[in-house]
């Protein structure tokens, strides 16, 4: 909600496991970001929680996802 760009050098996306899908670049003053991730970062097919993280490893947001809604493949997931 910041009205500068944010800098999201070090952010990161973490699983349920810990593991990490690297973010860079700026993000503009509302602005959004498509997040695709790939291994090692594991989405959990029975529902589960995504944490965002910036670059000194402290828990910005977290959001959940229903098994109903990874259950739709292809699909996006809006959070």
């Amino acid at each position: 909600l910041s009205p500068e760009p944010l800098d999201l050098t070090g952010w990161a996306i973490l699983d349920r496991f810990e593991s990490r899908h690297g973010l860079n670049g700026a993000l503009a003053p509302g602005a959004t970001m498509i997040v695709t991730v790939s291994a090692p970062v594991q989405l959990g097919n029975d529902g589960g929680i995504i944490t965002l993280v910036d670059a000194t490893g402290s828990a910005v947001h977290r959001v959940s996802y229903t098994a109903q809604q990874a259950a739709r493949a292809g699909w996006t997931i809006v959070f």
